[in-house]
């Protein structure tokens, strides 16, 4: 099934990408808006709103964010309550802001956050990060051309690969000039989480999918489906209704139902991800290479680095393929609770790579003046 698509709706569409989704670029590829908080990030890029929630597992705030032109956070892990969302993984899952400036992330996190049950919270308000300057960050930042989205998500495009590549360089050159101190690094191979076949990540993610999302729809006040099972069948008894007609399937949510796991297993599975995102990846790097913050491309495997390890992330805005016009987002990655310094890098990277945002180009412009093909 494609990212973005919604029962309701459709398939949500990106204001940028004129012509919309492409069936041959793959279920993430360059014309697709990322999932699964696609709709709150192209209605905030579109204007519809000036700031959204969305929920991250592995990726789904990230992939969305980068691909609409705005700026959201993936807070550390627990930091924001769950309660209402209904769930993927209760080891990933984390509500997150989105906007389309640095200020209203800082302002929805101290809307979100109860000060009164969180802990490890920076003294004073988010708001306070918000100095607009890089000066003493340390950021360490990752080689594109290692970190390209792998094929099976998004048909290869050397055209977006390689621009991508030259932004991102440049925005590195361009970091060290305006007062960070910025250094090449490495973090531990992702392939270290493959046993038997299968990434920890997506074993442990399916352990308990299925207990999550029956316990999500029993407490439904007036809901007739009520468990996983009651919910694909409903999906297959309504099929034209409730996927889209180029991909009437639901192969991975499949998957995921039929998964069984010993509570040993998932265990042992659950602390060597954690173990790797966390001591022999993201902390190692950061003291190893005495950096605050760890950047590196939005479209990329980086969401395996915050979400393994339920760390915070923030993707901020930097540039747009001249492929269709879709943006092209940066990931900044930290350790647990930093989201004011994260914050402070928004910021930051707003005042001086993004102080003007650039529209859509229907919004910016007239729609009567597009060609006939890109209708």
């Amino acid at each position: 099934m494609p990212t973005g698509w919604s029962v309701v709706g459709g398939l949500t569409q990106s204001p940028y990408v004129i012509g919309g989704k492409r069936w041959d670029d793959g279920f993430g590829g360059h014309s697709a808006v990322g999932g699964s908080s696609s709709g709150s990030c192209a209605g905030v890029a579109a204007g519809f709103a000036p700031a959204a929630l969305g929920t991250d597992t592995n990726g789904s705030i990230l992939m969305p964010a980068t691909r609409h032109d705005v700026y959201a956070m993936k807070p550390t892990l627990g930091l924001i309550s769950q309660d209402g969302i209904c769930p993927i993984s209760f080891d990933f899952d984390s509500a997150g802001p989105i906007a389309r400036s640095a200020r209203d992330i800082a302002i929805l996190m101290d809307a979100l956050v109860d000060r009164e049950k969180a802990t490890n919270i920076p003294n004073g308000t988010y708001v306070s990060h918000l100095t607009g300057y890089f000066d003493g960050i340390r950021i360490g930042v990752l080689e594109p051309k290692e970190w390209h989205m792998p094929p099976v998500a998004v048909a290869p495009n050397k055209e977006v690969d390689d621009q991508q590549d030259a932004d991102a360089s440049a925005a590195y050159e361009r970091l060290k000039s305006l007062g960070a101190i910025v250094k090449q690094v490495e973090v531990a191979s992702l392939e270290e989480l493959v046993v038997d076949g299968m990434s920890q990540i997506q074993r442990v993610m399916d352990s308990r999918f299925r207990q999550a999302i029956d316990s999500y729809l029993s407490k439904l006040e007036g809901g007739k489906v009520q468990t996983l099972d009651q919910l694909m069948q409903f999906m297959r008894d309504n099929a034209k209704q409730e996927m889209p007609p180029e991909s009437p399937i639901m192969t991975r949510l499949e998957i995921a139902a039929a998964f069984d796991i010993t509570e040993d297993g998932y265990q042992n599975a659950l602390a060597d991800m954690r173990d790797l995102g966390r001591r022999r990846a993201v902390d190692k790097c950061l003291k190893e290479y005495d950096v605050d913050i760890i950047l590196g491309p939005g479209d990329s495997r980086i969401n395996e680095l915050y979400a393994t390890a339920g760390y915070p992330m923030a993707v901020v805005p930097f540039s747009y393929a001249s492929f269709n016009g879709r943006p092209l987002g940066m990931c900044a990655v930290v350790t647990a609770n930093q989201e004011g310094l994260i914050i402070q890098f928004m910021s930051a990277w707003q005042a001086h790579f993004n102080s003007e945002r650039q529209l859509p180009k229907w919004i910016g412009g007239d729609p009567n003046s597009a060609t006939e093909s890109e209708l």
